[in-house]
C-alpha cells in the first residue's frame, strides 16, 4: 500500500522522490527537486508577466 504521494511517485517512477534538506532543498535529480524547480520557473514566469503589465 501507498501512505503518501512521495511513495506513489517513486512506486509510478521508479525515481527517489527526495526528502527536503535542512536548507530547504531536495537532492538533485530528485522528483521533488525538479518539481521545486518547475515550480519556481513559473513563479519567476508570472512575477514577470505582472511586472510588465504594471508598466503599461
Amino acid at each position: 500500500a501507498v501512505n503518501t504521494i512521495d511513495e506513489g511517485m517513486e512506486v509510478l517512477t521508479e525515481a527517489e522522490a527526495g526528502q527536503r534538506g535542512e536548507d530547504e532543498s531536495y537532492p538533485i535529480g530528485s522528483i521533488n527537486y525538479l518539481v521545486d524547480r518547475r515550480l519556481k520557473e513559473m513563479a519567476e514566469g508570472l512575477k514577470s508577466f505582472y511586472a510588465e503589465a504594471e508598466t503599461k
